[in-house]
């Protein structure tokens, strides 16, 4: 029949990726994806159920998201098992889908902003950012000492547009960072908060040797 014609047709797409950049072939990916969406039927959700136990981890990540857009609840359980996978393209897409698919994931978050994948870190912390809940600023928080400078300026930024005075608080001395990206970062959070005492930190600033971080610091 059409589905199982379709479910193989999928096979040879997703080989054809796995394990190569996404750019050039993604167009196809995203083809395939939205006709499959209108064939939606159990043999094709069987299909990639089955390739989530396959060995190559570029097809279960595409068969991962996959799912996510046919919004398969059944795969919830698989794709909390992803979490530990050991690669983490794996782990960050499982994040990703679960998310997508909704329901309480507050556990799921937790375990990945200890992921020791950059990666993954930042995937929770978008995740967290969508969720209008005070309490993520108390997650997030301890992330502003995280070793990836990418993860620290995001966190900064996210703080910046969620937070109140005692974040401001909390990000001044971060202004001492030797890092222009991170000071920058935090000069745009803190005008962002509007916090009157980080007027005279902002000041010091801007005798810095770096030009864009006098910029954020006027600007702030």
């Amino acid at each position: 029949g059409i589905a199982d014609f379709i479910a193989k047709d999928l096979d040879e797409v997703l080989d054809q990726l796995d394990g190569r950049e996404i750019r050039d072939l993604g167009l196809r990916l995203v083809l395939k994806g939205a006709a499959l969406t209108r064939l939606k039927g159990p043999v094709l959700i069987s299909r990639l159920m089955e390739l989530l136990e396959t060995a190559k981890p570029g097809l279960r990540c595409h068969a991962a998201k996959l799912l996510g857009v046919f919004k398969v609840d059944q795969a919830k359980g698989r794709l909390t098992l992803d979490l530990k996978d050991p690669d983490p393209a794996v782990r960050r897409t499982a994040l990703a889908v679960l998310d997508t698919l909704g329901g309480n994931a507050t556990d799921l978050v937790h375990v990945a902003l200890s992921d020791e994948d950059a990666a993954v870190r930042l995937e929770a912390i978008r995740i967290l950012a969508r969720r209008p809940d005070p309490a993520v600023e108390e997650l997030l928080r301890p992330l502003l000492h995280d070793p990836d400078m990418w993860i620290r300026a995001e966190v900064i930024r996210l703080l910046g547009e969620r937070g109140g005075a005692s974040v401001a608080a909390i990000l001044l001395p971060i202004l001492n960072d030797p890092l222009g990206m991170i000071q920058i970062a935090v000069c745009e959070a803190l005008g962002n908060l509007k916090a009157r005492d980080s007027r005279d930190a902002l000041v010091r600033v801007l005798t810095s040797a770096d030009h864009d971080v006098r910029q954020a610091a006027i600007v702030a």
